[in-house]
């Protein structure tokens, strides 16, 4: 049985702000209207290498650490990503979720796209992560329904014990904890959960029942878990 993790600590609620501020962009990134940043990656194989998912432009990389922008869209149906994560090492691969296109991966760092969505029973893709010792071991959240892919790159339902998924459902981040045993930790407007990737069911963590949580990040050198809320401030533990 898997020990019942609780949150420690309440810290007072703060703001990070990040954007591409005064990032010169090559000849084929038009920019016109709203420029609307979903989540900037670092490449863990190279320093320099950056990618940024947007609504509206797609996927855009830099390869000189934000200097200078370019358009990685090739192949996708999409333009209006939500997620993005990266693989190292061997099976280096960048994986996508998008907002009605589902999930596509690229081997060669954005230059081209293969979409991945055998029997995902929804595309429109709001969270994913990825088991680093598993590489075809992925993980997403969409609009109604939480998946996980199986041998051989189809998907599979991997939502029980989460409550039913409203319209209303907003804010979903994800994280694969390494443990052990590996932990998802998935947040939404309806609170926090998580998941051993071999446990039979989701658990509410009831510190933060139907507290709103916007936002997941880890910090692996501390062991820590951050988790950000609306209105109730910023939580870790460890």
């Amino acid at each position: 049985m898997v020990e019942k993790p609780t949150i420690k600590k309440k810290l007072s609620l703060f703001l990070i702000l990040l954007g591409l501020a005064s990032a010169a962009f090559g000849p084929d990134v038009a920019i016109e209207g709203p420029f609307v940043i979903h989540q900037i990656v670092g490449d863990p194989s190279e320093a320099a290498r950056v990618f940024a998912i947007t609504s509206n432009y797609g996927v855009l990389r830099s390869e000189d650490g934000g200097v200078h922008w370019k358009h990685a869209n090739r192949g996708l149906k999409s333009f209006t990503h939500h997620a993005i994560a990266i693989t190292s090492g061997k099976h280096h691969h960048v994986y996508l979720g998008a907002w009605a296109g589902g999930i596509s991966m690229s081997s060669d760092n954005g230059d081209t796209w293969t979409e991945m969505n055998d029997q995902l029973g929804n595309t429109a893709v709001d969270a994913i992560a990825i088991d680093p010792g598993t590489p075809d071991r992925i993980y997403a959240a969409t609009s109604t329904q939480f998946f996980r892919s199986s041998q051989g790159g189809k998907w599979e339902p991997f939502g029980e014990g989460l409550p039913p998924f409203p319209d209303d459902v907003k804010f979903k981040s994800l994280l694969l904890l390494p443990g052990p045993p590996k932990t998802l930790w998935y947040g939404n407007s309806q609170g926090l959960f998580y998941r051993a990737v071999d446990a039979p069911r989701w658990t509410r963590e009831g510190d933060l029942k139907d507290v709103p949580v916007t936002a997941l990040a880890y910090d692996e050198k501390a062991g820590r878990l951050w988790v950000g809320t609306i209105d109730e401030g910023l939580f870790y533990r460890d």
